[in-house]
């Protein structure tokens, strides 16, 4: 499917989840990552790829808990995240996993960043109640964090996975295949007498 649509899907389930849209439906469930896998599989055509990426990246963050609502880790970020670009690329699910991580931990940086700045409609909200405006409260309780949340939680997830792919294939095929491939040149070419065939004795040869 287009990359921009699986793009507007992935950003717009991160955002439901963590913006706590329709209070806490999104929040138990769209953010499993089982659920991002289904999904994105569906999408892409590969439901069975993305359940096997989703529940590994469940089963590692399964331990995981928020002590005083501090999410130390995201996992909803990992998986809308990581799994589109994991199947895109054709990267394996060990691979996926190893990814998520990182990924997620960035995902609290990002949690606590909203955090901070809603504090500013919590203020607004206290002057509201003074002056009685009961509308205007509601309005910073809902509706102001949600449009605050589009840059916040919604863009990020739709960069990411707008450009991810190309970038991880480049990794994959430039830092990590290629140096790989040459490195099996050196060692499986044939040699001249005496020159060392491996990567261990050439370091013996060299007295290390």
């Amino acid at each position: 499917m287009n990359t921009v649509i699986i793009a507007i899907v992935m950003g717009i389930m991160y955002w439901w989840c963590r913006g706590m849209i329709l209070s806490y439906f999104g929040f138990l469930f769209i953010s499993s990552p089982v659920t991002v896998g289904l999904v994105a599989g569906l999408l892409m055509g590969q439901p069975m790829q993305g359940l096997i990426i989703g529940g590994g990246i469940a089963l590692v963050f399964a331990g995981i808990f928020a002590p005083g609502a501090n999410l130390p880790t995201d996992e909803c970020l990992a998986a809308t995240c990581v799994i589109p670009i994991a199947i895109g690329s054709g990267m394996n699910a060990t691979t996926a996993i190893a990814l998520a991580v990182p990924v997620g931990l960035l995902g609290s940086f990002v949690t606590n960043l909203r955090k901070v700045i809603n504090t500013y409609f919590v203020a607004k909200a206290n002057k509201y109640a003074e002056e009685g405006n009961a509308d205007a409260i509601w309005r910073c309780a809902t509706i102001y964090p949600a449009l605050l949340a589009i840059p916040l939680l919604f863009l990020p997830v739709f960069i990411i996975n707008m450009v991810g792919q190309d970038v991880v294939i480049n990794i994959i095929d430039n830092q990590i295949l290629y140096p790989l491939t040459e490195l099996e040149k050196i060692c499986t070419s044939p040699s001249k007498p005496g020159s060392p065939k491996t990567i261990s004795s050439m370091y013996e040869r060299n007295g290390n």
